[in-house]
């Protein structure tokens, strides 16, 4: 629902080409958010195409849609959950590029886009190769909306460590 909005206040937005530059500035940066999504409702409709254990978030206001139940799915759940978000930013990414206006919001959108599929290249990625050379599926768990693994692995290691220092390591 939440999502929907979004989308339809985006596409009310780029009907009516704002000439205020605070309102191109906001129609870019929703833009860059609906981007964002769309490579997230994507990684969704992956798992769920491959029948993946996923978590959903409790608060609507979480910036994440989904968990991915690393421990409980295949390598191929994997790749299909992965798949579709690569497969949707190469494909949003490109639209952006063709469509987008040569100006304030078409740039803003095009550059929080541009960051965005950066973020994919360097950090799932390396994710996604490492499964496939390994055959594991990494933890990908969302902190906060399910258990993380290797997230609770170093804070219990980052807790061990504070304990041998002390509470106060300037000691």
């Amino acid at each position: 629902m939440r999502d929907s909005f979004l989308l339809v206040i985006g596409i009310l937005l780029v009907i009516i080409q704002p000439e205020n530059l605070f309102a191109q500035y906001l129609l870019g940066t929703l833009l860059g958010v609906i981007f964002y999504l769309f490579h997230e409702w994507a990684h969704l409709g992956g798992a769920l195409l491959s029948k993946s254990s996923v978590a959903y978030p409790e608060k609507v206001l979480s910036p994440f849609i989904f968990s991915f139940h690393s421990q409980a799915n295949s390598v191929r759940q994997f790749l299909f959950m992965t798949a579709g978000g690569f497969g949707a930013t190469a494909v949003l990414l490109s639209a952006y590029l063709i469509c987008l206006p040569d100006n304030v919001w078409g740039s803003v959108a095009l550059y929080i886009s541009l960051f965005l599929t950066s973020l994919t290249v360097f950090i799932e990625l390396p994710i996604a190769i490492w499964t496939l050379i390994t055959r594991e599926v990494a933890p990908v768990e969302i902190p906060f909306i399910s258990r993380n693994p290797l997230v609770e692995k170093i804070s219990g290691g980052l807790a061990n460590m504070r304990r041998k220092l002390g509470s106060d390591p300037r000691n």
